[in-house]
């Protein structure tokens, strides 16, 4: 399983059929912006044919550590009974935080020497989703909420394998890309300030997505063709 986590994230927008002076019923929209950190698990292995090439592990439950810069765009509507008060929006996030890795390795089957070069880099990308924000209305001009949604986040993973025969000599080498959509739930807290006809936020929300698994061939014109392993556990944290 898999956690994304985007703490502090700063917002504010302009909200539609709002009180100057309080929080009231009515649609709003904005923008946001803030920080995001790639802090997850990552690990990649080659599998074959012992008889012919050994099993490699590129990588095994290594940390990814990265940080990046976060924008997003969501528009609802809130609707408010005395203090109480409860929202849905919908949202898109633009971002991009990514981590590479690259792998050297050689393997001795028989006789001759083979040398293998592993590149991969992932991607986490755009997302949207909905959620809905619960809480109180305090001093009329003061939103504090739980929030709770899904969301739809882009990975890409990208690869090189190279893999360079001694004996022949020969150089095999292939680049892939596979894209997915890691679907989850948001959950965390807020606050929202009225400003006149603005609203400043705040969040701190934990994204959840579960575990990415993809397969690759590791280079086309091998016999045995190689297979390459990528599970992925991508956790952000801002």
């Amino acid at each position: 399983r898999g956690r994304l986590k985007l703490l502090l994230i700063l917002s504010c927008g302009f909200a539609y059929k709002l009180e100057a002076s309080g929080i009231s019923s009515g649609f709003y929209a904005g923008f946001g912006v803030g920080m995001e950190r790639l802090n997850g698990k990552r690990s990649e292995w080659l599998e074959t044919d012992p008889a012919s090439y050994d099993l490699q592990t590129f990588t095994h439950d290594k940390e990814m550590k990265k940080n990046g810069h976060l924008a997003n765009f969501f528009g609802g509507y809130l609707y408010r009974y005395k203090n109480f008060a409860i929202a849905g929006e919908a949202f898109y996030e633009l971002g991009k935080v990514e981590d590479k890795i690259d792998r050297e390795w050689t393997d001795k089957p028989t006789l001759l020497d083979f040398k293998g070069f592993y590149t991969a880099n992932l991607e986490k990308k755009n997302g949207f989703g909905l959620r809905m924000n619960i809480g109180g209305v305090f001093w009329e001009s003061r939103f504090i909420y739980a929030l709770l949604g899904i969301h739809a986040t882009q990975l890409r993973y990208t690869k090189t394998s190279t893999y360079f025969d001694t004996g022949t000599p020969a150089t095999y080498q292939q680049q892939s890309t596979r894209r997915k959509l890691a679907y989850g739930l948001d959950y965390g807290v807020g606050i929202q300030q009225q400003l006149g006809q603005w609203r400043l936020a705040a969040e701190a929300y934990i994204r959840r997505m579960s575990t990415q698994v993809m397969t690759f061939n590791f280079a086309y014109g091998l016999t045995p063709e190689p297979i390459v392993h990528a599970t992925l556990k991508p956790t952000m944290i801002g």
